[in-house]
């Protein structure tokens, strides 16, 4: 057990008592032997020596069952370890406790656990304690992991089922589950195909990549997309309470082009950094500025939908962007009570964070939103921005990856359960890809986002992800994206 005794250092120098959490994500260290390779159905997978670390969502609402395959390189018993991921607020300490229903077969009882299996460091929950809320669970977080042994044998390939969900803190309330067809599954339905209008607005007047006119409306619609993404930086573009004239000149002319051609509009926020590093100081810049946004446009067509923030990160954890969530949505509620939003999940609008979404209950006009870029490497090949400068010639052969299935899957699961529509609202593949594998990447993601019913929307027209050139007025894409 050497490969532990850090964290069982770390651990027991916790002296006060730690700040429960909701737990978002699980961890299984596997350890002592060399490994061949190390797989898993989700999540990731880091090697540290002959340590093995799988990192994978999981959910409070639902189980998720995780399959581990390992193959070894020599006849040895491997160190396994069941644990949380590890976290701090405001220097305490997080105890994000898991619960564990099965592990290769094995069953555990609440309050005892089975033969061969232990959990150090701290006193084991009894039965009828939290988090043991049923008769047949273990429970873990990192300052109290589970632990066992597997008995490997060189070149003979070891298989894992492990059956988990995040345990729910005492007083939780979950949020409600709203049934039937509300209006925003309908608003949902109108939209298929989109496209983003991106690299143009989000930054200050006169610093964005592209321009758009009306034109760039009549080729989208011509193209068969039925709805186009608007994203803006609202924080460069509203002062003393007004938003900018010279911006509404620009702005107004494309989005009524657009509601001209039937297509619904979405209005976004994007681009506002210093609101996710500093929530606190610019939350009120956000709130104020999308009671401005929703007077403007109270008296536009409903086609007009109002996403909130894009890819919520950083400060902007589930429960500060939560809070965040409910004070900008009372706020255009006030001038457009009608009026379709669309919210991000937190995480970099992540569809494994869909969880920790809370929406108001009463509210019946509101959609989920999740990016999906999988897989990062062929996606953002070149680009510096994600650390990825050197990284070129990445192909894709039009098999779509496992990892992108599951992450659809599970926001159709969200989606499903909580009684409200999804939409993914960025997929794409940056213009330094080859135009084969792109097309087949386009094609791949969005035939399986529609054989979902999951309405999305690419990013973007035509920038550095563009779907479309200007100068040749072709698309190479389009095929991809909208044909049969």
């Amino acid at each position: 057990m050497r490969w532990m005794m850090c964290l069982m250092v770390a651990t027991a120098a916790v002296a006060e008592e730690p700040l429960i959490r909701m737990a978002t994500e699980g961890r299984v260290e596997i350890g002592g032997v060399a490994m061949e390779s190390v797989t898993v159905n989700c999540g990731k997978v880091v090697q540290k020596g002959e340590v093995w670390m799988i990192t994978f969502p999981v959910d409070w609402w639902q189980w998720r069952e995780l399959e581990v395959s390992l193959v070894p390189l020599a006849d040895h018993q491997a160190n396994l370890s069941l644990s949380g991921a590890w976290g701090k607020v405001d220097g305490k300490e997080l105890r994000q406790e898991l619960l564990w229903q099965e592990v290769d077969g094995t069953k555990f009882k609440a309050g005892a656990l089975p033969e061969g299996w232990s959990s150090p460091w701290r006193d084991y929950p009894k039965a009828g304690e939290w988090p043991i809320n049923g008769s047949e669970v273990a429970a873990s977080w990192h300052g109290r992991p589970l632990m066992s042994e597997l008995e490997c044998r060189a070149g003979v390939e070891l298989k894992l089922k492990l059956r988990v969900k995040a345990a729910v803190p005492e007083g939780f309330v979950e949020p409600k589950r709203l049934e039937g067809v509300t209006p925003a599954h309908r608003a949902a339905a109108k939209m298929k195909r989109g496209v983003n209008l991106g690299n143009c607005w989000e930054g200050a007047s006169g610093t964005g990549a592209v321009s758009f006119e009306v034109g760039d409306i009549d080729n989208i619609a011509k193209a068969g997309f039925d709805h186009v993404r608007v994203p803006v930086g609202w924080h460069h573009r509203i002062e003393g309470g007004k938003i900018s004239p010279e911006f509404l000149v620009e702005l107004e002319p494309v989005l009524r082009r657009a509601l001209k051609h039937k297509l619904t509009v979405v209005l976004n926020w994007q681009g506002y950094d210093l609101l996710n590093e500093d929530p606190a100081t610019h939350s009120k810049v956000f709130i104020d500025g999308w009671k401005v946004i929703g007077e403007h446009f109270k008296d536009w067509p409903p086609s007009l939908f109002f996403e909130l923030f894009n890819e919520p990160n950083g400060g902007l954890s589930a429960e500060v962007l939560n809070d965040l969530h409910k004070q900008a949505i009372t706020g255009i509620r006030e001038s457009n009570p009608t009026r379709i939003l669309i919210v991000d999940s937190p995480s970099w609008a992540s569809s494994d964070a869909l969880g920790s979404l809370r929406l108001p209950d009463d509210d019946e006009r509101i959609i989920a939103s999740f990016h999906c870029y999988d897989p990062f490497r062929f996606t953002h090949q070149g680009a510096e921005w994600v650390g990825l400068g050197e990284v070129k010639d990445v192909g894709f052969d039009g098999a779509l990856p496992a990892e992108v299935e599951r992450r659809m899957d599970d926001a159709l699961a969200w989606s499903k359960y909580f009684g409200r529509p999804v939409h993914m609202g960025e997929f794409g593949a940056i213009g330094n890809a080859d135009q084969e594998s792109r097309r087949r990447y386009a094609r791949a993601v969005r035939m399986a986002a529609e054989k979902r019913g999951i309405p999305w929307c690419w990013w973007e027209w035509k920038a550095g992800f563009g779907c479309w050139d200007s100068k040749s007025e072709k698309s190479s894409l389009i095929e991809a994206l909208t044909g049969s």
